[in-house]
């Protein structure tokens, strides 16, 4: 890969200058060495960048940038997410996407587009008030007996979104979630949580990818029907993700998931 080094093209003393003039000659022919003009640089400034260059001092181009399709030798564009697609022609910069699909026409790739919602404890598809559409439940095991329970038209104090608390699933034993198919990358993971029963009310710990992200959590403070939430990130390498909650005391419950591709 060729270096790119800028020189240049000045003199102030003749025989100085055609002496240093042939051994960047010499240095170019035999390094392979692209030598760019630009005002204002000495030859002997010139030739000090190019040993300078043969030194190791300069870097090759980097992973990362690649030559601009007009003229290689005066830009360089950078491709931060390595998708081919330079930064500035890619609709996500930041999440590999050599496809470019956007299926919404919004001018951000589909990729970075990315949410998935869902509602568990539910059967139904539901759209929010923002447009944001949550699917049924799905993706739930336990090695214990799974349960669900709804409760239409309860009040959720903490939220304007009643209807994901308003349903859960909870688990006598250990109970998971899962999904696959999702894009590699760094995702926001949003757990959401109620206690509807006062008696009895659950403390579990929470891993995400298999990471401890809260120990001993339980979503009661003295109040049933009372909307919370645990937020993280998580990093998805083979397409899947992980949610497991961990009993301590009674039975852990999940009424939501939201998942939002960060990277």
């Amino acid at each position: 890969m060729a270096r790119f080094v800028r020189l240049g093209h000045k003199a102030s003393q003749r025989g100085q200058g055609l002496v240093e003039y042939a051994l960047l000659l010499a240095l170019v022919g035999l390094t392979g060495t692209i030598a760019l003009t630009a005002t204002g640089t000495s030859l002997k400034e010139a030739y000090d960048n190019v040993v300078t260059a043969l030194n190791g001092d300069v870097p090759i181009v980097e992973q990362g940038q690649i030559p601009d399709d007009q003229d290689s030798g005066k830009a360089l564009r950078t491709d931060l997410d390595n998708d081919g697609v330079p930064d500035t022609a890619d609709n996500c910069p930041k999440g590999a996407n050599p496809d470019q699909h956007d299926a919404d026409l919004d001018g951000s790739g589909d990729v970075c587009d990315f949410t998935h919602y869902v509602n568990i404890g539910s059967s139904t598809v539901f759209k929010d008030g923002q447009g944001s559409v949550w699917l049924a439940e799905y993706g739930l095991t336990s090695k214990g007996k799974i349960y669900r329970k709804t409760f239409a038209g309860q009040e959720i104090a903490g939220t304007d979104l009643d209807f994901i608390y308003q349903s859960m699933a909870y688990a006598s034993k250990q109970l998971d979630w899962q999904t696959s198919g999702l894009p590699n990358g760094t995702y926001t993971v949003t757990l959401h949580f109620t206690e509807a029963d006062a008696k009895h009310p659950s403390t579990f710990h929470i891993k995400v990818q298999r990471k401890m992200v809260q120990q001993r959590f339980t979503p009661f403070a003295g109040q049933t029907f009372v909307a919370y939430t645990v937020t993280t990130t998580a990093e998805v390498t083979d397409g899947t993700l992980l949610v497991e909650l961990l009993p301590v005391k009674n039975y852990p419950s999940l009424c939501g998931v939201s998942l939002t591709l960060a990277s």
